[in-house]
């Protein structure tokens, strides 16, 4: 198990009350404009690098109809979102090591991840 360097306020159910299972600005409006652009059919291989609860995850497996998958660092909002919807597989997992195959995805998603990271 990685050790859990997320930042903790996304960890926060306040959070989410402005958010949505998202967690990020944009919600899935944003998803939807990068997958336009990407033009990927059903049953396209996608992984959501910083997933949280698995709120893009499901969207991109339920209504878009992608094999989808997510990673997050995030111990706790793993936990949660296994919880929500237990089917989703989701791995912990640091963005600079993901856990597929290279070649592996056809899209891999990582909106809005980049401002958490410390880079000291």
């Amino acid at each position: 198990m990685i050790a859990d360097p997320c930042c903790p306020i996304l960890e926060l159910n306040a959070l989410r009350q402005v958010t949505g299972d998202t967690i990020r600005h944009g919600g899935l409006t944003l998803t939807e404009r990068a997958l336009a652009v990407c033009g990927l059919p059903a049953g396209a291989r996608a992984l959501d690098v910083g997933r949280g609860i698995g709120g893009t995850v499901k969207y991109l497996a339920v209504p878009r109809r992608f094999s989808a998958g997510g990673c997050d660092l995030s111990a706790h909002l793993l936990r949660e979102g296994r919880r929500c919807v237990p089917m989703l597989p989701l791995a912990q997992a640091l963005a600079e090591c993901l856990p597929v195959a290279n070649d592996s995805m056809d899209v891999i998603l990582a909106e809005c991840t980049t401002n958490l990271r410390d880079r000291g």
